[in-house]
């Protein structure tokens, strides 16, 4: 296009950069980036966000240098380039800098939506965190932001995961009275929370019920579920599962 004298919009080079971070090469999306800058092409907000989550390859600083250079062009970063980056953070066990990076938020007028919330609440659960999982889901009720499938999957696997399945019952039945519906993952929490209590038939009802629903349940719920006849020593019904 530039050979013929033609200069690509910011829209076209913005789905050049989406493309390439779809097929997993962050380092032609940033390289594509930096040849706009050097065409005096203006980026704007959504040229950045993508390279965000795209940074993360190489770790975080390249996502936050980013963020910096926007902002010194005068493009304030808005939810989805904060919530890639918290996204990173999270993902990489950083809760204290994502904690920091939500209140930076807040002291710029950006509040944290359902996705800020759940992607905070999922960081704490895999670190086995549930008092903090706790914290957020009762600050993210207390501001008035929309509860989803999500976080009520997140909140029941981090209990589940401790072996607290009453618990997480009762949150089952709290998303049935919201007229949400468990799915898929829902189930596979229920049955991890039963293998963690080593209760074969509960683990075993639980997945009929998975596949009753529609749901097809894959080959780690199966193991699951023969592992906790193995421990119980009922081997029949182990074979029987097999």
């Amino acid at each position: 296009m530039r050979a013929h004298g033609l200069l690509p919009t910011v829209v076209s080079c913005n789905v050049f950069i989406s493309a390439a971070l779809r097929l997993r090469r962050p380092e032609i999306a940033v390289s594509f980036f930096r040849e706009m800058r050097r065409c005096r092409m203006s980026p704007n907000v959504y040229t950045a966000n993508p390279l965000c989550p795209g940074a993360n390859d190489g770790g975080m600083e390249p996502a936050f240098r980013l963020k910096k250079r926007m902002e010194q062009e005068g493009l304030m970063p808005n939810k989805v380039t904060y919530n890639a980056i918290v996204h990173g953070l999270c993902k990489k066990g950083n809760m204290r800098r994502a904690n920091q990076l939500v209140g930076e938020m807040r002291a710029n007028r950006v509040e944290p939506n359902t996705v800020t919330f759940n992607t905070l609440i999922h960081g704490y659960v895999r670190l086995g965190d549930n008092e903090s999982t706790s914290r957020v889901h009762e600050e993210m009720v207390k501001a008035g932001v929309g509860v989803d499938m999500v976080t009520y999957n997140a909140l029941i696997l981090g209990l589940c995961n401790e072996g607290k399945v009453k618990k997480a019952g009762h949150l089952v039945q709290e998303l049935c009275r919201t007229k949400l519906e468990p799915n898929a993952s829902t189930f596979m929490s229920l049955i991890i929370g039963q293998w963690k209590r080593q209760n074969s038939e509960r683990a075993l009802d639980l997945l009929n019920a998975m596949k009753k629903s529609g749901f097809h349940p894959n080959y780690d719920a199966y193991k699951m579920v023969v592992s906790t006849f193995c421990k119980n020593k009922d081997f029949e019904g182990a074979l029987v599962m097999s």
